[in-house]
């Protein structure tokens, strides 16, 4: 989130600032703390110059701090906290989707788009995932579903053995409402052969946090289900040019990197136009009613960004992601809670952006093409057959395409030069083991 605010304030600093006068971005990390996020809270309400918040990223600390913001009137805009639990206050702001749509959304649509009628449903304990567990328990039973099982992990543990064991037999689906502990979750499930499918809510919409942690498992069995918060980079115009942009200055972007550089554009914004109104300094009044007022078109979201009378982003839409060979696949968009909308069923699942996963070692050459003998040397020092290639680049989600440089026949002929996906090598491998069994040869 810094990092992507950061960047926002930079480039309305480049342009010029406000007025002519600079924005300055003073950040404080409450280490997803209540108490620190609410002493967090009470040092920025202590500072006039201070006159709008971005934050926080937990839903637990934002319903803690949140008061505090309202009784010095100032404005506090949430990226991603999506708890939906209703304080009465006006300061408020969410751009993600609130947990009461997103647990709902998510539960319907695996009964209805892949039959599952019995789910295992775990949280974190945190008010997060307990919230969002209650949310899906509530969807998934009005889906006609039935919840077998509900426990809480605990918080921190990577050893849930125990508790997969302990798994009712007849489930078919276990969903996850948390962040840290999925990925050792699923694996548990898949060393105990459990090929049952995995959900979980955005809080693993993460490859750093999720897809990394739980490595081969999360592309074993019947595979994940993620829930994410904004549409992939590159789907709604400029948010190519905002990743192209982090990345130059930060490295691989992040979940939620979109939605924080959204959050932060809006609130300059909204200083802006109370500048602007008033002619001079603006007070936190008066950029709370620029922020009611708020229209922006921004990079997370396809329609413009624009608050309901709780302070709810009216674009925000919820995606589900499926993990097979590659870092997320998108399945479908749901624009506030009804996933299969006409809408949602229009749009084609298509290859989801994020942080790549590199390939395991696999032998390359210096590009020249090599002779029969020299790529038939290659495959023994390596040990893998054209079949065992393919497989294991399929299984590294390496899915760009591959210079494959030859495939030999007994007599030492190369029967095939040029670029082929893991499809293609499958496909190139079959057809060569059926009339030369054993001979497949290959260099990368």
């Amino acid at each position: 989130m810094k990092n992507a605010v950061d960047l926002a304030v930079d480039e309305r600093n480049s342009a010029g600032g406000t007025l002519g006068a600079r924005i300055v971005a003073n950040a404080l990390d409450d280490e997803a703390n209540a108490d620190k996020g609410k002493a967090a809270a009470a040092s920025f309400c202590g500072d006039d110059r201070t006159l709008a918040v971005e934050g926080t990223v937990n839903s637990g600390v934002m319903l803690a701090a949140e008061k505090v913001y309202a009784d010095c009137g100032l404005p506090i805009l949430t990226p991603m906290a999506s708890n939906p639990t209703e304080q009465g206050l006006a300061n408020v702001f969410r751009l993600t989707n609130r947990d009461d749509r997103k647990g709902p959304a998510l539960a319907k649509w695996l009964v209805a788009k892949m039959g599952k009628k019995a789910a295992v449903v775990v949280d974190d304990g945190t008010p997060y995932g307990k919230g969002l567990a209650e949310q899906f328990i509530g969807g998934f039973a009005g889906a006609g579903g039935e919840i077998v099982s509900r426990w809480t992990a605990k918080a921190g543990a990577s050893d849930f053995t125990a508790d997969v064991a302990s798994l009712p037999k007849d489930f078919d689906v276990l969903f996850f409402a948390g962040i840290k502990e999925g990925a050792f979750i699923l694996k548990a499930m898949r060393a105990a052969g459990l090929n049952q499918a995995f959900a979980c809510g955005d809080g693993c919409w993460s490859v750093g946090g999720f897809i990394k942690p739980a490595g081969d498992a999360a592309t074993e069995g019947e595979g994940v289900r993620i829930l994410s918060a904004a549409p992939t980079l590159g789907k709604v115009p400029g948010s190519a040019e905002f990743g192209a942009a982090y990345e130059r200055r930060f490295g691989p972007i992040n979940n939620y990197a979109a939605s924080s550089y959204d959050a932060a554009r809006i609130l300059k914004g909204a200083i802006q136009a109370a500048a602007k109104a008033k002619g001079g300094m603006p007070t936190r009044a008066d950029v709370l009613a620029a922020l009611k007022a708020t229209n922006f078109q921004g990079v997370a979201y396809a329609a413009p960004e624009a608050f309901d009378a709780k302070g709810d982003d009216t674009a925000a839409v919820i995606f589900v992601k499926r993990r097979r060979r590659r870092p997320f696949s998108r399945d479908r968009p749901d624009r506030r809670s009804a996933i299969g909308s006409e809408r949602a069923r229009a749009r084609k699942s298509r290859p989801a952006a994020s942080e790549p996963v590199r390939p395991p070692a696999v032998a390359r050459s210096s590009g020249a093409w090599a002779p029969a003998a020299s790529v038939a040397a290659k495959r023994s020092r390596h040990g893998l057959s054209l079949h065992g290639l393919a497989k294991r680049l399929r299984s590294a989600s390496h899915t760009r395409a591959l210079a494959l440089v030859a495939l030999d026949d007994p007599a030492g002929h190369v029967r095939h030069r040029g670029s082929l996906d893991h499809s293609g090598l499958y496909s190139a491998a079959a057809r060569f083991a059926r009339t030369q069994p054993g001979r497949a040869k290959w260099q990368v």
